[in-house]
């Protein structure tokens, strides 16, 4: 079982952001008991836009099971700039329509398949 705070404390180990935050994600969308997954608030990766991103993966993932998140994923966490995780900038204007609301709040910016796992 890999929990939210697992992903953090990797990422502040110096692991890269998408593997610790995507094992994690597979972790949540794996076992039958989700919120133990997600119930402890994580500690700071070190980087706002790692600490935003994550909660708004922990929203994104709630609002798929239809379970209440946790009160620390609620707190916003909004970026002084917007973060586009997808660096093309040809691809900003993709993002900016299709970005989900858990992540917006946050501004910070994906496509549409951003959460999709093969």
């Amino acid at each position: 079982m890999f929990t939210c705070k697992n992903a953090a404390q990797n990422v502040a180990n110096g692991i890269d952001w998408e593997i610790s935050f995507f094992d994690f994600t597979d972790s949540f969308r794996k076992e039958s008991e989700k919120e133990p997954l997600i119930a402890e608030q994580p500690n700071t990766t070190g980087h706002l836009k790692y600490d935003a991103l994550l909660r708004s993966m922990v929203l994104y993932l709630c609002d798929e099971y239809n379970i209440q998140p946790p009160e620390w994923a609620l707190q916003n966490m909004f970026l002084e700039h917007p973060w586009f995780v997808c660096e093309l900038s040809r691809l900003y204007s993709y993002s900016l329509v299709e970005t989900p609301i858990c992540f917006k709040q946050n501004n910070i910016f994906v496509l549409s398949n951003f959460m999709d796992r093969v």
